[in-house]
């Protein structure tokens, strides 16, 4: 499987390279996992979220959403993964998403929380009478976005980090 590192998509980039690989070597029934990093990082380079010049006091921006979650959840579980979860940076509400989002998967089997509260995905109704907000798929077709003008999300990690990790990692003479 996968554990952090790298965002949701990374993740998932790497869980079908690894699906290829094991279909390929006539091994695809071996059960999958995946535990991304709670944030968005397709601007981490080769060693992940360390080298990002936001890491670790101003990652706060790149934080992944429920609707994100959701997606992610989804897309792992169509790729084969069985094991779906979350490493550092996913919180309860995320949580929450990865579990709702799994409930069709699971013959329709729902969470406690959902039982108690209803699903997240489903606004109450109300809340914006005669709106495509009231359905979920508005909210699935949304893209990430900071909320900050001028954003620098799309960063390019430090080079200096970048270089100090890759010398680390190279073999001792």
């Amino acid at each position: 499987g996968v554990n952090c590192r790298f965002g949701p998509a990374k993740c998932l980039e790497t869980i079908a390279m690894m699906k290829q690989g094991l279909t390929a070597a006539n091994l695809g029934h071996i059960y999958l996992a995946v535990q991304p990093f709670g944030y968005h990082t397709p601007d981490a380079g080769v060693i992940g979220f360390s080298a990002l010049a936001d890491h670790p006091l101003a990652v706060d921006a790149r934080c992944i959403s429920r609707v994100d979650a959701h997606k992610y959840a989804v897309q792992a579980y169509e790729l084969g993964v069985r094991y779906i979860g979350g490493c550092c940076g996913f919180e309860p509400r995320h949580i929450r998403a990865l579990s709702e989002a799994m409930e069709d998967y699971r013959g329709g089997r729902q969470a406690p929380v959902t039982k108690r509260y209803g699903k997240w995905l489903e606004s109450k109704p109300g809340h914006w009478p005669g709106s495509a907000k009231n359905h979920p798929e508005y909210w699935l077709q949304q893209e990430p976005a900071t909320g900050r003008p001028h954003s620098a999300a799309m960063s390019n990690s430090d080079p200096e980090v970048e270089a100090f990790y890759t010398r680390r990692e190279q073999p001792m003479e």
